[in-house]
């Protein structure tokens, strides 16, 4: 697997961290305040590569978008209006 910068990490560390507090995930603008990256297209790139290198599952149905996070024991879902 690929060495993640910094930000990857920070990323990361910030879902990892809203997901136990929050029981959800967080949006791509919550993310994006947490580590001062104000353009949500790159916060969104930056998700993006973590889920393509696997550090994040991303499971879709209809009305449901789950969340698995490498190393965390359960799912976090984000319900699609």
């Amino acid at each position: 697997m690929r060495e993640l910068t910094k930000r990857d990490k920070e990323i990361l560390d910030f879902i990892k961290n809203y997901m136990l507090v929050n029981g959800t995930t967080p949006t791509i603008r919550e993310i994006g305040e947490a580590v001062e990256l104000y353009s949500t297209n790159s916060v969104y790139a930056h998700f993006q590569k973590l889920i393509s290198l696997g550090y994040i599952t991303q499971i879709a149905d209809k009305r449901t978008t789950r969340y698995r996070v490498r190393g965390m024991k359960y799912t976090c879902d984000e319900t699609v209006e």
